[in-house]
């Protein structure tokens, strides 16, 4: 116990110090993200003395941050909803929280927190193998959920292997990670390149395209952001990539791996991003990175 206590203690703080090493990380919403780091469950907390999962991402612009943390419902929900009363998050959105867990009956839940310049946001997740329809019917009505939950008949990727959603004041977000169908690297790059086209989203940059095919590999996945009046991001995640396709990909967002993401990987203790997400917003392209904290 007293070496998981010490091995949990580790990863916590190595979050925090990364975050440390970005101007954003250092702004007054930034103390938020510790608050939030010090109220998420932790050894003692779960079954067989079991820790959360901490998962963070990066944009390669430095501008958006996101924490992320996970674990046994029956010791994650209580202290989730602790925190978001203490937060003040509106009762309207806890309550939808507590009936979308009644209704799922997840083994897993989550929980994220995001600085974005001075802004904050924080949000809950599902994860594991879950209906697409099921899930949709928490979406507003409209034609972005049509076409999702059309693409996803026409594709056959009826499961999503995630299902979030933000629970701050302002337009509520609907996040999905989708597992792309298809047998090979190529079937499952194409069929999610088409889904730019699919929502009506600008496609990828043409050079990002040449360098997925040129480097496709399988376990690709789709993440769509809904929000009330539509897409608001669609992101094509590629599983451990390597530094020279992270490198160039960064390079094509306007963004070099320049020494600040190099610390903060450095910081976080590990070697590589788990995924590297090509997005379109309404920013345009970007690029996020995603890690696992073991």
């Amino acid at each position: 116990m007293e070496t998981q206590i010490t091995v949990a203690v580790g990863k916590r703080l190595r979050l925090y110090l990364a975050s440390q090493t970005l101007p954003i990380g250092q702004s007054i919403a930034a103390n938020a993200l510790k608050e939030w780091l010090e109220a998420m469950p932790t050894v003692g907390d779960f079954a067989d003395d079991q820790d959360a999962k901490l998962q963070t991402s990066l944009t390669a612009d430095l501008q958006r941050l996101t924490w992320r943390s996970s674990g046994e419902t029956v010791g994650f929900f209580p202290k989730m909803q602790r925190f978001l009363a203490h937060r003040s998050i509106p009762n309207a959105a806890r309550t939808l929280l507590a009936q979308i867990g009644e209704q799922l009956q997840p083994a897993t839940v989550g929980m994220w927190i995001e600085l974005m310049q001075k802004n904050l946001d924080i949000g809950c997740f599902f994860p594991g193998s879950l209906l697409l329809k099921q899930v949709l019917a928490y979406a507003s009505v409209g034609e972005t959920r049509e076409t999702l939950q059309t693409w996803t008949n026409q594709t056959h990727c009826n499961h999503c292997t995630e299902f979030g959603l933000s629970l701050g004041a302002g337009n509520r977000i609907l996040t999905f990670l989708i597992p792309l169908s298809g047998s090979t690297a190529i079937e499952q790059l194409n069929l999610g390149l088409e889904a730019f086209s699919t929502f009506k989203s600008p496609a990828l940059p043409q050079q990002v395209t040449d360098l997925l095919i040129a480097n496709a590999k399988l376990g690709l996945l789709l993440s769509v952001w809904l929000g009330h009046a539509g897409l608001i991001k669609i992101g094509l995640l590629i599983p451990q990539p390597d530094t020279e396709l992270m490198l160039q990909l960064c390079s094509i967002s306007g963004k070099n791996y320049d020494q600040a993401l190099a610390k903060f990987e450095g910081s976080l203790g590990v070697q590589q991003p788990t995924y590297i997400e090509c997005q379109q917003m309404a920013t345009g392209f970007g690029v996020e990175l995603h890690y696992d904290i073991d």
